[in-house]
């Protein structure tokens, strides 16, 4: 996906426009960005004299921005969504088969990296799902009429969304991951910055 300034004069967020470009056409070099464990998780991607043709554009002309915060949204619901049903399972998604499929191996074969590595991945899909429950709140306060919209802002949904972040510590029990320290207080800051403080007792 590729996001243009197709209008310079218009300002921030407004004139751009969102592309869906070929990976393999003509002019498009894409480079892995190795880390010191050997994996390559991110690429840097060098982009020279490439044409897109208008058939590959979506949305409107200018719409970029608001057609990128859909796909985001979308892509967080995708990975740390609920697997469906009303059983609450260890994990969101994939990420939940993941966990089953780790418990269910014998004990000789759960070692503690393959461990680690789930756990990591079971913060990081929750702490999808938060970041995307501050942004349905916050688009809430943006509303005209505020007023129908403050049985999703009582207490008791703030709580609850505390301690889901305050979970995915207790979830990795004595090694608490930096990723997922930094999740739980990204999750509260969020809210702060998004609703003003709070009093959660």
């Amino acid at each position: 996906m590729l996001v243009t300034r197709s209008n310079p004069e218009l300002p921030k967020h407004k004139g751009m426009t969102y592309f869906a470009l070929d990976m393999h056409a003509e002019g498009v070099e894409v480079r892995p960005l190795r880390q010191i464990t050997g994996e390559a998780e991110f690429n840097e991607v060098y982009i020279t004299e490439v044409r897109i043709p208008d058939s590959q554009r979506i949305g409107d002309i200018g719409e970029g921005w608001r057609v990128s915060l859909t796909t985001l949204m979308n892509e967080r619901s995708a990975i740390g969504g609920s697997s469906g049903g009303s059983t609450s399972k260890p994990g969101m998604g994939p990420i939940s088969d993941a966990v089953e499929l780790w418990q269910s191996l014998p004990e000789d074969r759960r070692n503690k990296a393959s461990q680690d590595r789930l756990m990591n991945l079971w913060a990081k899909a929750r702490h999808f799902v938060l970041q995307t429950n501050v942004h349905r709140w916050r688009q809430k306060l943006e509303t005209p009429d505020r007023k129908d919209q403050s049985e999703n802002l009582l207490p008791p949904n703030l709580i609850k969304l505390f301690m889901n972040c305050v979970l995915i510590s207790w979830v990795l029990r004595a090694k608490l991951i930096m990723t997922t320290r930094s999740a739980v207080q990204s999750c509260y800051l969020q809210m702060v910055q998004s609703m003003g403080p709070v009093t959660l007792f």
